[in-house]
């Protein structure tokens, strides 16, 4: 996939593709070496120092970006976007979508987390297994929509060296910004941010259901009023 390329798939992609972009460059920074036609031809002439200059500033926001803090409804789509990995490195490995042994760890290492933050256990629970809910759903509909055996061709992603790790990393996100105070009306403004941001990135009703529902159980201590 040559940069020109990704640059028109993550523009023109329904869901965000932030998380992955920065992957993306570490993996191809020697390809950034101006392999590109629209590189070779400025990378020339009087206008090279410049060209150079512009390409590093548009790199440097795009990263920035990637590395900035997030919300907790934007981190709760990035999450939803790894979905299609997993359900495709379980189907290349046997392994079903309901993995209780994984979800046991992941719910006692969040709730864990959420305690030394200052967080109701029960509420951490509730929040994570709305967005497991969700992100089974996901799942389900990818295999859905992709039957039959993987192609020998299509790199299969690494669940234990690339997925879960990322998916660790945005679950520490979360807790961080669950533990932020939120009012009343911040967490009625993130619960109506949350169901926009999913519908935008095309996730439907039965997946968004439970993500919703996760995220209000987490603001519970902060009365949230219900969602119609």
């Amino acid at each position: 996939m040559s940069f020109s390329s990704f640059w028109k798939s993550l523009a023109s992609s329904q869901k965000p593709e932030r998380a992955k972009a920065h992957e993306y460059f570490a993996r191809t920074r020697s390809e950034l070496k101006f392999s590109t036609p629209l590189c070779q031809s400025v990378y020339s002439g009087p206008m090279k120092f410049a060209s150079l200059f512009l390409l590093s500033g548009v790199l440097a926001l795009m990263l920035s970006a990637c590395s900035s803090p997030k919300s907790l409804p934007a981190l709760m789509v990035e999450r939803l976007n790894w979905m299609d990995e997993v359900a495709m490195a379980k189907r290349a490995n046997g392994l079903p979508i309901t993995d209780p042994v994984r979800e046991a760890e992941l719910l006692a290492d969040m709730t864990q987390r959420g305690v030394a933050a200052g967080l109701k256990a029960e509420n951490v629970q509730r929040f994570f297994t709305g967005q497991m809910q969700a992100a089974k759903g996901v799942q389900e509909q990818w295999l859905r929509q992709h039957p039959g055996a993987a192609s020998s061709l299509q790199p299969v992603p690494d669940l234990a060296q690339t997925v879960r790790p990322a998916l660790d990393k945005i679950g520490r996100e979360m807790i961080a910004e669950l533990a932020h105070s939120h009012g009343p009306a911040e967490s009625a403004a993130l619960l109506n941010e949350a169901r926009q941001r999913l519908g935008h990135a095309g996730y439907s009703e039965a997946v968004m259901r439970p993500a919703l529902e996760g995220l209000q159980a987490g603001l519970l201590d902060h009365e949230v009023p219900s969602q119609p």
